[in-house]
């Protein structure tokens, strides 16, 4: 009935028929429970209750050891993280490093990995660490987000390495910005940032042709 409901998008009724009663059964099936009701909660904008539910199934499916599972407490890890960046979470680094510990060798590829490498990044960035934002969004690979996702990575990086001292690369992931969404709001800060780049290595042709 939850994932009827769920599947219809009424959220509401979701975490109503959750509400209903306490179910007793197998682990897994419990895991499956608790993502849903997080997953609904979540909708809702309840992401402080969504949390724990998603705890819950990952702890759950983690107890249990059959590979669907594990793919499982993976997703309700990362959704986990995910509400907890909506809320403005302390410790948001130090949450997606254990995050990676535990699921990153097994999901190198996977887009939820690299998000959760991403809300890093960006809290980093935000929080004006600019050394440790321009490794953390390092570690973030753009071919594994939606295209809409990668001009704040080309971006922000190259602007971290520029001002951390690292011109060279720093005008490597500009350029990348550049041409990848050339019609980007950002595009005159892009260029003035990597003119100064450019600048900064001696290029001054590349520079004065940005500036």
């Amino acid at each position: 009935l939850m994932e009827m409901r769920f599947a219809e998008k009424n959220h509401a009724e979701t975490i109503k028929a959750f509400h209903a009663a306490e179910y007793l059964g197998e682990r897994g099936v419990l895991a499956r429970i608790y993502m849903v009701a997080g997953q609904a909660l979540a909708k809702l904008d309840r992401h402080k209750e969504a949390i724990g539910q998603f705890f819950n199934s990952e702890r759950l499916a983690i107890s249990v050891k059959p590979e669907p599972l594990n793919k499982l407490a993976f997703e309700a890890g990362y959704r986990r993280l995910s509400s907890y960046y909506q809320i403005n979470g302390a410790n948001i680094p130090t949450q997606v490093d254990a995050f990676v510990k535990t699921y990153g060798e097994k999901n190198l590829g996977s887009p939820r990995l690299h998000k959760a490498l991403l809300m890093k990044a960006e809290t980093l960035f935000h929080q004006a660490a600019l050394t440790q934002a321009a490794v953390a969004y390092n570690e973030v690979n753009p071919s594994a987000l939606p295209v809409e996702m990668r001009a704040d990575i080309y971006f922000k990086r190259g602007w971290c390495l520029a001002d951390t001292g690292e011109y060279g690369r720093a005008a490597q992931n500009l350029s990348s910005f550049l041409a990848t969404f050339p019609d980007h709001p950002r595009v005159s800060e892009a260029l003035a940032k990597r003119g100064h780049a450019y600048l900064k290595i001696g290029d001054r042709g590349s520079a004065l042709k940005d500036f």
